[in-house]
């Protein structure tokens, strides 16, 4: 009993350590500001396939591939709000309740976001129908949907660290939140000022990453496909049944994962020169 109670407590450090790894910070940011820095590890003949036939013969999949990229996001999310509260000294239903306040204000956001893309596709349908006033639907859902996600992850990472400041074990998620708030209030210059280094620190860290993947992971793994023989990166097929969409979905988040892999060392760098230059956790409590 003893042995397989020190195996579960392995495995479950290893899975934390596994989800600090990947989803910490504001891993999987990088994805949303410069694509490219997932695409390089698919093969671009099979993805440029599968979107041509997507938004031309198959357009029918479009709901159904925002729904489900949306599905991943969410869950995403909320594995990175998960491994934010493992730095928190909480208790089991202390735990318990800031995640289940997290889920509850996702799918208020979803609400918000779902009745964007309502309203923006009746004034597009009424601008066509009216005034034959044509606009790019898809690369407006595209955009929505991409500076939604680099907001609310941004935000989930600021707000996080700076919790930590204010933070009380024995106070409610919302007495916490208030709390945080009125520190805010308090301090504006300095949140300002420390928001912004963050902020600016966070796009570097973006940014070394993508000219790393430009200058010695594309062409590495570039090199060692022709090495041996055969592509490293991820194939797409062609769609022709539900299954096959499924598949494509699967090698994405794959990619997105091994990306975050790959860019988890720069995150952690530029974390501990955030948390030294711009959000140094002083225990300052109004």
């Amino acid at each position: 009993m003893k042995k397989t109670a020190r195996m579960t407590i392995r495995l479950i450090r290893v899975l934390n350590a596994t989800k600090s790894v990947l989803f910490g910070e504001w891993n999987g940011l990088q994805v949303f500001l410069v694509p490219s820095t997932v695409f390089f590890l698919i093969d671009d003949a099979s993805l440029r396939l599968w979107f041509i036939d997507l938004f031309s013969r198959q357009m029918f999949y479009i709901p159904l591939v925002l729904f489900l990229l949306l599905l991943l996001f969410l869950m995403v999310m909320v594995i990175k709000y998960s491994v934010s509260m493992e730095s928190l000294p909480l208790d089991r239903d202390q735990r318990k309740d800031m995640l289940f306040d997290y889920v509850l204000g996702i799918h208020e956001l979803l609400l918000v976001v779902i009745f964007s893309f309502m309203v923006v596709y009746v004034l597009t349908a009424f601008l066509r129908y009216f005034y034959s006033i044509q606009f790019p639907l898809r690369y407006i859902y595209l955009k929505i949907f991409q500076f939604m996600a680099i907001g609310m992850i941004l935000y989930a990472h600021l707000r996080g660290s700076w919790l930590k400041v204010t933070f009380r074990p024995h106070h409610s998620p919302k007495r916490n939140t208030a709390t945080l708030l009125l520190y805010i209030r308090r301090n504006q210059r300095l949140f300002l000022w420390r928001s912004l280094v963050s902020l600016a620190l966070i796009l570097i860290s973006v940014h070394v990453f993508k000219w790393t993947v430009y200058f010695f992971w594309e062409p590495l793994v570039a090199l060692a496909g022709r090495l041996g023989g055969n592509s490293l990166r991820f194939s797409l097929v062609k769609v022709s049944s539900a299954p096959d969409l499924f598949y494509n979905l699967y090698i994405l988040f794959s990619a997105y994962i091994l990306s975050n892999a790959l860019f988890s060392p720069i995150v952690k760098l530029f974390d501990h020169l955030a948390r030294h230059i711009a959000l140094k956790e002083y225990k300052v409590v109004p």
